[in-house]
């Protein structure tokens, strides 16, 4: 068996199966060589067929029965021979429109690669598709014969090709473009003038700008072409002169496969004018609420109630050219209605709105102020004022009457100035002004009250220690009272420098009490003090507190024997910078010394002659007085024995025997020596405390 193809290449590979004539399977997976050929040897005489089971790629398989004989002694081979067809592919086109919708309907010719026809009418379905099966390998082209409805014909060729062995359809996908259409905009004037030079915009359904600056021509038209199915819109961008602009959005629609113009057409209203009243008073105040008609030059009532607003403006607007009158129906309240009529004339194109002015005269009221104390709320007589409005002082010498009040009328509406020039005696001039207002329309008098301060002291307490006048005392609370003892402030405190400064005080009686003297001082009496009428300088005075005193009480005791006291020993008292407090103090028979009344602060004691039989203790005794202590302090010393030994008998004897003058020479060269150390000593100990 010789396999070939359809395109004559012999095929290696195809599988067959043996069957006898009654399809028995003889021999199976029998297989073509490089050569196409399958060489099937040792048959007995018989009908046979081969079966194909399997092709190789790129070819379909041909399963009919490829039938044969063996004769009875035949010597020869038996040559068949078979081809099998190409596979064939497929394609599948999809036509889709601008926006990506599937067309139906579209109908196309296929052609080979020599432009021979092979199919045509081949039509998309509803989903856009067409599919063509079962074609050879090669190179193929649709051709568009018709469009679907509403999209313009595309007769380009689609070219593709069918590969050999091809496995998957092959997909294309063609686009077909709407068929456009075209509109026709004729614009008018309000007159039936056709108008040129009109520019407009055109936009979308949803009023995205699509093309600009489109201008009618000398006939008024504008025409736009190549528009796509849809809704549009145009919209009037700029006019002509004498004609109002309209921006109202003029739509249209061009509609699938349309074929014909749309034609549309414009009116544009002759521009109108304006007018804006200003109302004023006889100031130029503006003035809201004038109410006027509007008429025509004949008299008839175009617009009612028409009121002027909070700037005093009344405009009025779409007024066609011509001769108008405004007439006042109502004044603002407070004014005198003008009712004359305010004539004015509307031009043909005009372009600013043209502005009148009209003026009403206010009334006039008047003003009641009453003058008092600012803390007890008497009236005060005598008290000179002037009237003044924007700086510029319209009236003068006004003076409260008994009751503390004046009277002024005659006064237009506007803001105004009390100012104060001559204060009741006694009081503090108050030169701030006083201002108020006559309303529009104010029919009461405008009642006004102001107060006065009478002119206060001040008081300047100073507190210092008793024993040292540079001592400032910070912190003592006192209560400020008048003269029947009323508390009027609590709560004061001196300051650091110790100074209470009570400032504002009107004339009169007070005292002032310690509260809450510094600890470890005592409370000073109340302080009684006055302060004069009218008067400017601050009153002073110092106080000072003293110092709880305590006591010390020293006792002498024996150094060895601590149950023993020691009677006879004499002091000498210091404070802390070495001053002498008291002298000459000696220990009693029960060995004690008391000294009282002494100020806080560090003393010493120094022994100046020790008991009888005692050494001299001379170093200081140190002992502090503390603030506010109230019970003495105590303090214990101690003396040491002398002691007495036979050596010193003997020596004493043998000093004796000396003659005398000698021994008196000794003596007191000796004791001379003893009192030189004895001030150094000292002089170094007290150096060093100092320090």
């Amino acid at each position: 068996l010789t396999k070939e193809g359809e395109d004559g290449e012999l095929l290696e590979g195809v599988v067959f199966e043996l069957q006898d004539a009654e399809e028995n399977t003889m021999q199976e997976g029998l297989e073509t060589n490089a050569d196409g050929k399958l060489l099937i040897d040792d048959l007995t005489p018989g009908s046979y067929q081969l079966v194909e089971t399997a092709t190789i790629p790129g070819y379909e398989m041909d399963t009919t029965p490829i039938s044969f004989d063996i004769g009875l002694g035949q010597t020869e081979v038996t040559e068949v021979s078979f081809e099998n067809p190409l596979s064939t592919g497929s394609v599948e086109l999809t036509k889709v429109g601008e926006e990506g919708d599937t067309l139906e309907g579209a109908v196309f010719t296929l052609v080979d690669e020599e432009g021979e026809e092979l199919e045509t009418g081949l039509t998309t379905n509803e989903e856009g598709i067409l599919v063509v099966e079962d074609l050879k390998p090669g190179n193929y082209a649709f051709i568009e014969t018709e469009a679907p409805f509403g999209y313009q014909l595309d007769a380009t060729p689609i070219e593709f090709e069918i590969a050999f062995d091809q496995q998957e359809m092959l997909s294309m996908e063609m686009e077909n473009s709407l068929t456009t259409g075209s509109v026709e905009l004729t614009k008018t004037g309000e007159d039936g003038n056709n108008l040129e030079g009109v520019v407009f915009e055109l936009q979308d359904a949803d009023g995205e700008m699509l093309r600009e600056d489109l201008v009618t021509d000398e006939n008024g038209i504008l025409i736009i072409e190549d528009l796509k199915p849809g809704n549009y819109q145009l919209v009037e961008t700029e006019t002509i002169a004498g004609y109002e602009l309209d921006s109202s959005p003029i739509p249209f629609e061009i509609e699938v496969g349309q074929t014909e113009v749309t034609e549309i057409s414009f009116d544009n209203p002759l521009s109108t004018g304006a007018v804006e009243l200003t109302k004023v008073d006889e100031v130029g105040e503006s003035l809201e609420g004038a109410v006027f008609d509007l008429m025509d030059e004949s008299g008839n009532i175009l617009q009612t109630g028409l009121t002027t607003n909070e700037n005093g403006k009344l405009k009025i607007a779409d007024l066609q050219p011509g001769n108008y009158q405004l007439v006042e129906t109502s004044a603002p309240f407070g004014y005198t209605l003008d009712n004359k009529p305010i004539l004015f004339e509307i031009d043909f194109n005009q372009q600013a709105p043209l502005t009148v002015n009209a003026e009403n005269e206010r009334t006039t009221s008047s003003v009641e102020l009453t003058k008092v104390d600012d803390e007890t709320g008497q009236t005060l007589a005598d008290v000179v004022y002037q009237i003044s409005q924007d700086g510029e002082v319209i009236k003068e010498n006004l003076v409260t009457d008994e009751n503390g009040q004046i009277f002024v009328d005659g006064l237009k509406p506007g803001t105004y100035q009390f100012i104060e020039t001559e204060a009741a005696d006694g009081y503090t001039l108050d030169p701030t002004p006083i201002e108020f207002t006559i309303d529009l329309g104010q029919s009461e008098t405008l009642a006004l009250s102001t107060d006065n301060s009478i002119i206060k002291g001040d008081f300047v307490l100073t507190k210092v220690d008793f024993d040292n006048a540079e001592l400032p005392l910070a912190g003592v609370m006192f209560e400020l009272q008048d003269a029947d003892g009323n508390t009027i402030r609590e709560g004061l405190q001196t300051a650091e420098n110790g100074k209470l400064i009570i400032d504002d005080l009107r004339p009169g009686q007070y005292q002032l009490v310690e509260t809450g003297p510094l600890p470890g001082y005592q409370a000073h009496p109340p302080v009684s003090f006055t302060i004069g009428k009218g008067q400017l300088e601050a009153k002073q005075i110092t106080i000072t507190n003293k110092q709880d005193r305590s006591g010390v009480e020293l006792i002498k005791l024996d150094r060895d024997n601590e149950d023993k006291v020691l009677q006879g020993a004499e002091f000498m008292l210091q404070d802390e910078e070495g001053n002498i407090v008291a002298q000459g103090l000696t220990t009693d028979q029960d060995g004690k010394l008391i000294v009282d009344g002494l100020k806080p602060g560090v003393y010493s004691f120094i022994e100046t002659k020790a008991p009888e039989g005692y050494i001299l203790q001379e170093s200081p005794i140190e002992f502090t007085i503390e603030l506010g202590q109230s019970e003495r302090t105590k303090v214990t010393a101690y003396n040491q024995k002398e002691q007495v030994s036979n050596d010193s008998d003997d020596v004493n004897q043998e000093e004796s025997n000396l003659p005398s003058t000698a021994t008196n020479m000794f003596n007191y060269a000796l004791f001379g020596g003893l009192l030189v150390i004895g001030g150094i000593f000292v002089l170094m100990f007290y150096r060093r405390r100092k320090q």
